[in-house]
């Protein structure tokens, strides 16, 4: 019986070992991610887990209902898909309270995942899930980890679901370290952020293990991600909010609140970019027309002196996404144009 074993396990490394040699399977993915599960002891809740690497981690989004934390537009069916955004102290203990040494995960611990997914480069694209991201046909989750795009949290204001997702790292100087994942976008990102003030609400995954293993976790890491430079956003007032002509039925108000709502989004995206350009900035001056339906018919920049086209698709791409909300007024289009100014 054992020499029929050792001859099926023989054999199956030799399929593997061709499979890698053909470039059918990576050899980080000929490491079978091992798959498990466990109940939450406070509320009976059951999670996939997933060990990639060294480290094992949830496989999904922790939805431990507790203060501070919230479901994405309030919608409890937005916590089942999601999981709960929570603020950083909050995510911290939310994670300590599974108990069997989870923790919420260190930037290392990140560093140390991303690194075993084949590096920052294609991390996005090999931790995403395969649905879930508006447009995006790319996403291979090829180790089990399965993100989702949450969204976030930002004062009352919800953010992007769909499109972003945002971790909480219990590393900070001052403040956290969120972990960014974007629609169409391979890149893993890392970011500052302010934690102490619980404004932000992020998804959380836990990873299980004590902190001499973080410790070990940091020394091997090396700068498989690094923080990213921080960009600064302003909307310059248009001229409807100066007294100028709306066209269309929605207010002033409505129309300001929805765009700054996704100023988050258009930030990262900006701090993303300065990480291969470290010079830019300026302003990009979309011209966008909204219907009834609240739902962005029309997007086209009308003016940049950002001279990024990488980053001017992305305001434009982002701008056309909007949900600016149903209006009773039939047949309604509103035109509205925006400058967006990029600053460092």
């Amino acid at each position: 019986m054992n020499k029929k074993n050792n001859s099926h396990s023989v054999a199956m490394n030799l399929i593997i070992a061709t499979l890698v040699t053909l470039g059918l399977v990576s050899a980080a993915n000929a490491q079978t991610a091992a798959a498990g599960s466990f109940t939450d002891p406070r509320d009976g809740k059951n999670y996939r887990t997933v060990k990639i690497g060294d480290q094992t981690w949830m496989a999904e989004n922790l939805n431990y209902e507790t203060s501070n934390s919230s479901c994405y537009d309030n919608d409890p069916a937005n916590c089942t898909k999601y999981g709960r955004l929570y603020s950083w102290n909050v995510a911290i203990n939310a994670c300590q309270g599974l108990g069997s040494s989870w923790r919420l995960p260190t930037n290392a611990d990140w560093n140390s995942l991303v690194q075993a997914v084949g590096g920052r480069k294609i991390a996005g694209k090999n931790l995403k899930s395969k649905t879930g991201w508006e447009g995006d046909n790319s996403c291979a989750d090829t180790h089990g980890f399965s993100a989702l795009p949450g969204g976030s949290r930002s004062d009352n204001a919800f953010l992007n679901a769909g499109w972003d997702g945002d971790w909480w790292s219990a590393t900070g100087n001052g403040g956290s370290i969120q972990i960014m994942l974007s629609n169409h976008n391979e890149v893993i990102e890392s970011d500052g952020g302010s934690a102490g003030t619980g404004r932000f609400g992020f998804s959380v995954r836990c990873v299980q293990g004590t902190k001499s293993d973080a410790g070990q976790a940091e020394q091997s890491s090396g700068a498989a991600m690094t923080e990213s430079r921080r960009g600064e956003l302003r909307v310059s007032s248009p001229d409807f909010l100066k007294g100028g002509q709306l066209t269309g039925g929605r207010t002033r108000a409505n129309i300001q609140r929805t765009v700054m709502q996704n100023m988050a989004a258009l930030r990262h995206a900006f701090s993303r970019r300065l990480r291969d350009n470290p010079n830019l900035s300026g302003t990009i001056t979309v011209k966008l027309s909204i219907d009834e339906f609240g739902r962005v018919i029309f997007a086209q920049m009308v003016s940049s002196t950002l001279n990024d086209p990488e980053l001017e698709n992305t305001v434009v791409t982002r701008v056309k996404s909007w949900d600016f909300g149903e209006i009773n007024v039939p047949g309604d289009v509103t035109e509205a144009t925006y400058p967006f100014t990029f600053t460092q």
